[in-house]
């Protein structure tokens, strides 16, 4: 693919041509400001995979130079220098609230700016440590030691750490004594066995409440749930490949009904036909309408492949069929939570169950053994049988027996009561404080690396959390917005009013009103003088071509500002323009084209004779601009192929009649051998030979004053040439109705 390194190349195809190839390749190689276009390996092959490269050739101060771009790598930075313009790289943008604005090159600095400091803010919150306190059953709650240890923070002092958790030997002899007393009293081992009995008594309770919780978990796991949840999920399936079947029916175009780019056409077509096109009318209409697209009547296939269209959209299957596996998926997790405690477990509680009842205990044994059993098969079935007839019915799940634990809490409970009943006054209990006091205070002994280590990651954290909390985003996009308010908006505002004048859109009232979020300093684009709603955008009120024309103003106004006059890249520019703006336009690129290289992709053949006529039109005022056209092909299934000259609609008397005297000799051989080739060649022939005819008349009789087959308008310039003419020629020329 050739671009003239001055003026202006125009890359004309068709649609489906290989264009949007080319495209994307330079917007990615020039790191346009969209970032989300990507470019596959060829989908159709054995193997779709590769990485997409491309050599380039870059002139740069009279040096030539070859740069191949890898998808998977940074381009190089030469490239980053030419600006490329289509519809998603537009500086006019659409947010998320769909709100119109626009951000000068450049002026992301603050953006990029708020992005690092994100991502530096980020990286030290990374740091920052959970705290896992220290728990030790020697620290019981209430003690002086536990108060300390839930008080340390940042804040604590080394002295204050040192006497926290001092020790010394005299508090050793302390605790000593005062356990030796303790052991002497046969009160105090009257205080240890309610203890133990209390303990005792609260895990016989858990127990219970397991044995309940986990009943409660079983009685919801029913043989009628689980054949429902199979049932749907069968129906779901079936239905679903009823879908894709019918989705099997050929389509004159691939990714008809499974792409995003096929949803999307189809939404944009059904938006215009309801609100445009056929108003109040449901989409699609299929008697006495127009395709939306085309703009042809549509025929019995088109009215067929409307309802096959139609019938992809609305279709629900898979959704359902999503919902029905989660819901499936949802059962299993269900039964794999049930959490059954391990046999060890179950032993020592057994054990404990049995000091009060046997019986009780061999069903509290029996009650887990057949719950673990029947579990396992029901989720080894569940994971492998995809069917209901293969996964059988559900087990059995054993009888709920938690309500006879409290004939055995109670005994327990009784027990405690009598033991109290012998207690010795209360002086006794201070003894036992006092032995927990200095336990929590040795405890902290033995801890203390443990504790300064958390102090340390305490005094880290606070200084993490400060640094973090110093990194403000918001400041960022502050002091953007008064940056660009005073140095950069009002050379920008007045190149930006100027391109409208130029581009004919001032009766479009728009200005630029600086505004800045998320460090990015942004235009937003407000209509003045307009009265709306605090809820109505400006989106909502300008079409998508008035949109399309102040992105190409906001583009170059920008180019205007910036110190340099590197090549730019433009994809459809004039895409949802009329007739007047494509005009205005190509005039203004074709201005462009003096300045610096202009690359422009289009399928619109209009905008192409209309760049060529606005060059015409500067040579004239001795400004000549270059215009180079190359235009793609797809031949079979390869598309792009580059072919050089004007497509034939733009083609002038001469390129078409040396192409028919090639499509001559190359065809005039099939007379004698093949009849059928040759008639339907010649018919070919014919109708181009007809629009030569027709270019001849306007071109060379009337030397293009008037353009009647694609620019509905007269050149005055040539009236001279006319009338020039010698009255012998203008008698020669009949002109009839």
């Amino acid at each position: 693919m050739p671009f003239a390194k001055n003026g202006i190349t125009v890359v004309y195809g068709d649609n489906g041509s290989g264009k949007s190839g080319y495209a994307r390749i330079l917007k990615l190689a020039c790191q346009a400001r969209d970032k989300d276009d990507i470019i596959l390996p060829d989908v159709f092959s054995a193997s779709p995979v590769g990485t997409p490269t491309a050599r380039l050739k870059i002139e740069e101060k009279a040096k030539q130079t070859d740069i191949v771009w890898h998808g998977n790598k940074d381009p190089d930075p030469i490239l980053t220098s030419i600006t490329v313009f289509d519809s998603r790289c537009a500086r006019v943008i659409t947010d998320k609230q769909n709100s119109i604005s626009y951000l000068p090159y450049g002026a992301d600095v603050f953006r990029k700016t708020a992005e690092i400091v994100r991502k530096i803010k980020s990286d030290i919150e990374s740091e920052i440590r959970d705290i896992v306190k220290i728990k030790d059953s020697a620290i019981l709650e209430g003690t002086r030691a536990y108060e300390f240890l839930e008080s340390i923070s940042e804040n604590t002092t080394a002295a204050e750490l040192k006497t926290g958790i001092s020790w010394s030997a005299e508090d050793d002899k302390e605790l000593n004594a005062k356990e030796d007393l303790i052991k002497s009293s046969s009160t105090l081992k009257s205080e240890t066995e309610i203890t133990r009995m209390t303990k005792l008594k609260a895990r016989i309770q858990r127990s219970s409440d397991g044995v309940q919780a986990i009943s409660k978990l079983l009685s919801g796991i029913t043989q009628e749930r689980i054949t429902q949840t199979y049932n749907e999920l069968d129906a779901a399936q079936k239905a679903y490949d009823i879908a894709v079947n019918e989705r099997q029916t050929p389509e004159p175009l691939p990714g008809v009904g499974v792409t995003d780019e096929w949803e999307l056409l189809y939404k944009t077509a059904k938006s215009y036909s309801e609100n445009i096109a056929y108003p109040d009318k449901d989409f699609p209409l299929l008697e006495d309408a127009y395709c939306v697209l085309c703009q042809q009547e549509l025929g019995n296939d088109a009215v067929k492949r409307f309802g096959r269209f139609k019938r992809y959209m609305e279709d629900t299957t898979s959704v359902n069929l999503e919902l029905k596996r989660k819901q499936f998926k949802a059962l299993v997790d269900e039964v794999e939570s049930i959490l059954v405690l391990d046999e060890t477990t179950i032993d020592s509680i057994g054990d404990d169950i049995e000091s009060i009842s046997s019986s009780q205990a061999d069903l509290y044994r029996k009650f887990y053994k057949e719950t673990k059993k029947n579990l396992g098969s029901l989720i080894s079935r569940l994971k492998n049988e995809k069917s209901l007839a293969k996964f059988g019915v559900v087990p059995s799940w054993p009888v709920d027996f938690s309500a006879s634990f409290a004939t055995i809490t109670t005994k327990i409970q009784d027990k405690i009561e009598e033991i109290k009943k012998s207690l010795k006054p209360e002086e006794k209990k201070l003894l036992v404080d006092r032995v927990n006091e200095l336990k929590a205070q040795k405890a902290l002994k033995d801890r203390k690396d443990d504790i300064s280590s958390i102090l340390t990651v305490y005094k880290q954290n606070a200084k993490l959390h400060k640094a973090a909390n110093s990194l403000r985003v918001a400041d960022i996009s502050r002091h953007g917005t008064s940056v660009i308010k005073k140095n950069l908006s009002p050379a920008l505002m007045k190149a930006f009013n100027d391109e409208l004048t130029i581009l004919g859109a001032t009766r479009i009232p728009v200005s630029l009103k600086p505004k800045g979020r998320e460090g990015e300093t942004e235009h937003e684009v407000e209509l003045v003088g307009a009265t709306v709603s605090g809820r109505t955008r400006t989106s909502d009120i300008l079409s998508e071509g008035e949109t399309r024309v102040i992105a190409i103003a906001g583009f170059l106004s920008e180019l205007e500002l910036a110190p340099h006059s590197n090549a730019i890249v433009l994809d459809d520019p004039v895409s949802s323009l009329d007739h007047v703006f494509t005009a205005k336009i190509a005039s203004r690129l074709a201005k462009e084209g003096l300045k610096r290289q202009v690359i422009i992709f289009t399928h619109n053949i209009a905008f192409l004779m209309e760049l060529k006529d606005a060059a015409s039109e500067l040579a004239l005022l001795g400004k000549p601009v270059d215009v180079t056209v190359n235009t793609l092909r797809r031949i079979g299934k390869l598309a792009g192929i580059t072919i050089g000259g004007e497509p034939w609609y733009a083609q002038k008397l001469s390129s078409r009649l040396q192409y028919l005297d090639q499509l001559v000799h190359k065809h005039k051989h099939n007379y004698l051998n093949d009849k059928e080739s040759y008639n339907k060649e010649v018919s070919y022939i014919y109708g181009l030979l007809r629009e030569s005819w027709e270019s001849c008349i306007e071109d060379e009789l009337l030397n293009s004053i008037v353009v009647r087959s694609l620019l509905s308008r007269y050149r005055s310039h040539k009236f001279s040439w006319l009338r020039d003419c010698s009255s012998r020629y203008r008698e020669s020329v009949c002109v009839s109705s």
